[in-house]
């Protein structure tokens, strides 16, 4: 009876204690398709500032399916669900908001991969390199419905996976069958680590069984949905459609033209009608919450429409509305942290431009004070932990431009004893530093590049002389990459005739891997490679690369004017 007693007391501590530490929770249940728990299953948590789909947090899932994800603080948590043999739901995310101590409650239910018909062939990948497989070999499918290869173990371990076998545009991959222990990738598919000897032969298998049956839609059923989240899914939702309609319309375009990418299409899509659409929306809305949210929407949606229109897509109502209505440590921020810059860039514009002309002295701590003071509660204050380092950086970077050099020193200082393990540390002490030569003012660094396609092609700084030119690093290994070259590429539709050039370095693996990067990523310009191992003309060292995408804006007479900054660098081609 005793024992009873004591263990109903200890289960009642544990359980209030629980009760007491949960704040903002998501809680549910992970199925596939065919209802049931699947053998694997985790949840990865995204950041919210670029890259998009870098991993900030993993959590299990249980062998039921179940999870239960207890946050500290409020906020917008893009969160990818992710099963063994399925597709992560929605390919990318799913993303809720939690402003108010509450619990969010729903069942997710994952999609099988579709595969695609009549299956002859599919691609093992293997020998990963910085968390990517950098060897394709290619397998025929067997009387039995299997594929498989035979490779050399070069450690104790051999880890695979496969690709090639389904529809889906994004190129997912999958695990094999002889496996001894499931990792997870950055994009949410699960791949196969095997266990072995050095120098051993190892079959790797991959049975097409195992990935047909029942194919259930992905869904998501709400269980218990607070006032806040619900309203927050309206307006992600509004942002999701517009941007759908704009990629549909996109595809379309492409297969008339029997092309991967219609550049013509993208320079005249009518995104100012969408804007104004949203931003007339907004000023109707009577709800306070939901008028933030598509505030925010309206930001974020710019940050794609900035590649194909003018930068001034952001009125300077919606930019004085937001900055007034949501204060700088708003949750709601979380989903685009970028709208604060935006909204404060909008309204310090013309004194901006002024500075730079010189025409007039200005008092810039009296004009600009509200705006530092602005960024300063966003960094001190706001919730978000995965967003800190970007919030600290953009009062950094403002402190600097606009002379607050007591605020610099402040924040430079806190930023180096707290964000000294992040990704981009080294680049920003480098940019914050005074003492490098990388920056904007400084002449570029002496080059000469010879191209992928002919040893009889080169240009260098002499040669680049007269012209306003980007130099842009890269590699087809790198996932953010992508992104910027597509802005570089409707940069050159659109400037490429007014005596403006562009010069890509790869850094990828192979030299070989820049033309089949291009058979889908088209380049139209002049393209180099650097091998990062030898690199004997020490050009990364000379262009301080710690990390790419890279971009370096040079003028006329050889000097940079824009370092790692797109949409400065398309406002400035754009005034030409």
């Amino acid at each position: 009876m005793i024992a009873k007693i004591i263990s109903t007391l200890i289960l009642f501590f544990f359980t209030s204690a629980s009760i007491l530490h949960a704040q903002y929770v998501i809680k549910g249940k992970i199925v596939g398709s065919d209802g049931n728990p699947m053998q694997r299953a985790a949840i990865q948590q995204l950041t919210n500032i670029f890259p998009y789909q870098r991993i900030f947090k993993e959590y299990p899932v249980n062998k039921d399916g179940t999870f239960l994800l207890d946050f500290t603080t409020p906020g917008f948590y893009r969160l990818r669900f992710c099963g063994l043999y399925h597709k992560p739901f929605g390919n990318k995310e799913f993303s809720l908001y939690l402003d108010q101590k509450d619990t969010i409650e729903i069942v997710v239910t994952l999609q099988k991969y579709p595969l695609k018909d009549s299956l002859k062939r599919v691609l093992f990948y293997t020998k990963p390199v910085n968390k990517y497989f950098t060897k394709r070999t290619e397998a025929l499918i067997q009387p039995d419905s299997t594929f498989f290869i035979e490779v050399k173990a070069d450690s104790d371990f051999v880890p695979y996976s496969i690709g090639g076998f389904s529809s889906l545009d994004n190129l997912p991959t999958s695990t094999g069958e002889n496996c001894d222990l499931y990792k997870i990738n950055e994009s949410g598919d699960y791949y196969s680590v095997v266990k072995t000897k050095r120098d051993s032969t190892v079959k790797l298998e991959f049975d097409l069984k195992k990935h047909t049956g029942f194919a259930a839609k992905e869904k998501i059923v709400f269980i218990r949905l607070p006032e806040h989240t619900r309203k927050f899914i309206l307006a992600t939702d509004d942002f999701n459609e517009r941007y759908n309609k704009y990629f549909a319309a996109s595809k379309e375009a492409a297969l008339r033209k029997k092309t991967l990418v219609d550049n013509s299409f993208h320079e005249n899509y009518n995104w100012e009608s969408e804007l104004d659409d949203l931003e007339l929306k907004i000023k109707k809305e009577k709800d306070p919450f939901l008028r933030k949210a598509y505030q925010i929407s309206r930001f974020a949606l710019t940050l794609g429409a900035v590649w194909y229109k003018p930068k001034d897509l952001v009125s300077r109502d919606l930019a004085e509305m937001a900055l007034s209505e949501i204060e700088p440590d708003s949750p709601i921020w979380s989903f685009y942290p970028m709208g604060i810059i935006k909204a404060i860039g909008v309204l310090t514009k013309p004194e901006r431009e002024i500075a730079e002309k010189q025409l007039i002295k200005i008092n810039s701590k009296e004009i600009y004070q509200p705006f530092m003071d602005f960024y300063i509660k966003a960094a001190d204050s706001h919730p978000d932990s995965s967003i800190k380092e970007f919030l600290y950086v953009a009062a950094i970077r403002f402190a600097k431009k606009t002379g607050f050099d007591d605020v610099f020193n402040k924040y430079f200082d806190t930023f180096k004893n707290e964000f000294s393990g992040s990704l981009y540390y080294d680049q920003y002490i480098k940019e914050f530093l005074s003492n490098y030569k990388l920056q904007i003012g400084n002449p570029v660094p002496d080059f000469e590049f010879t191209s992928v396609t002919s040893n009889a092609i080169k240009v260098s700084r002499n040669s680049m002389l007269g012209k306003k030119y980007i130099i842009n690093f890269w590699a087809a290994w790198c996932g953010p990459c992508s992104g910027s070259i597509e802005a570089l590429r409707n940069m050159q539709n659109r400037y490429g005739r007014n005596n403006f050039q562009i010069i890509s370095v790869s850094l990828s693996f192979k030299k070989e891997d820049i033309p089949e990067y291009q058979k889908t990523h088209p380049m139209p310009w002049f393209s180099t490679y650097i091998d990062m191992k030898k690199d004997e003309e020490g050009v990364l060292k000379k262009f301080e690369v710690q990390t790419i995408p890279k971009e370096i804006l040079v003028d006329e007479r050889g000097y940079i004017i824009v370092v790692n900054d797109l949409d400065k660098i398309m406002e400035i081609l754009s005034k030409k």
